[in-house]
C-alpha cells in the first residue's frame, strides 16, 4: 500500500481541474533471480519511462514503477490524461500485460501478452483512480482491485475484485470476485506476440477524490 504523503507528492500538483490520473500498482511473483519480462502498455501507449523493482517487502515481487528522473515512483505508475478530451468523462483503451522469461541458450524468449478492454470515468471532483494487479508467474493466478468510499463517512474503503479461476480457486471463501471471462486467442502475422489472449471483462477501477484515495 503506497503511503499518502508518497501520493500527494506525486500526484497533488498535477491535478488542475482539467488533469485527472490512472495509478497503476502492478507486481509479478517471480521467485527466481533474474530473466523475468513483464511490462503494461496503454493502448498504442508504449510508456516507455517505467522501470522493473521491488517496492514491496517480499522481494520475490517484481513491481512496475515510474521514472521520475533519477528516481523511481513510490506508488507504481501515474498515468496523466486531459479531462477535456475525454468523451462523456470516459478514459477508454486496451490495457496489454506482457510476461515471460528472457532467452537462454539459444531459445527465443517465451513471452504472452493478455490484453483487457479498460475503462473508468474521471471528473473534476473525482480525478484520480487506482488499479492494482497481482500475478503468480508460477500458479498463473491473477487479480485487479480497485478502492473507493461509498460514502464520505466510511471509516474503510469498499473494493472491486477481477479475478481469473486460478486465483479464485486457492482465495479465502468470503471475498468475492468478479470472474475474469473470455480469453480468445488472437492469431496473425501482424501481432507482436503470437497467440494474445483478449479477454471479455472489462476492468473498471473506481474515480475517488485525493484525499479518499488509497492503492
Amino acid at each position: 500500500m503506497a503511503s499518502r504523503d508518497a501520493i500527494i507528492e506525486e500526484v497533488g500538483d498535477r491535478l488542475d481541474g482539467d488533469t485527472g490520473c490512472i495509478i497503476f500498482d502492478f507486481s509479478c511473483y517471480y521467485p527466481y533471480q533474474d530473466g523475468l519480462i513483464f511490462d503494461f502498455q496503454l493502448g498504442m501507449d508504449a510508456l516507455s519511462d517505467k522501470k522493473l523493482n521491488h517496492r514491496y517487502p517480499n522481494k520475490h515481487f517484481h513491481t512496475i514503477s515510474k521514472k521520475l528522473g533519477r528516481k523511481l515512483s513510490k506508488i507504481g505508475y501515474a498515468h496523466f490524461v486531459k479531462l477535456s478530451d475525454l468523451i462523456d468523462g470516459e478514459y477508454v483503451a486496451i490495457l496489454a500485460i506482457r510476461f515471460g522469461a528472457e532467452a537462454c541458450n539459444g531459445e527465443p524468449a517465451d513471452v504472452r501478452e493478455l490484453l483487457f478492454p479498460l475503462r473508468c470515468r474521471l471528473t473534476k471532483e473525482k480525478p484520480v483512480c487506482g488499479l492494482s494487479m497481482r500475478f503468480n508467474i508460477e500458479s498463473a493466478s491473477l487479480m485487479f482491485i480497485t478502492h473507493y468510499k461509498k460514502n464520505k463517512a466510511d471509516i474503510g474503503f469498499s473494493n472491486i475484485t477481477w479475478a481469473n479461476q486460478a486465483y479464485i480457486e486457492n482465495a479465502a471463501a468470503e471475498f468475492e470476485h468478479i470472474p475474469i471471462e473470455g480469453g480468445k486467442v488472437l492469431e496473425g502475422d501482424n501481432l507482436e506476440f503470437p497467440k494474445a489472449l483478449l479477454f471479455d471483462t472489462v476492468i473498471e477501477p473506481v474515480a475517488c477524490e485525493l484525499h479518499e484515495f488509497m492503492i
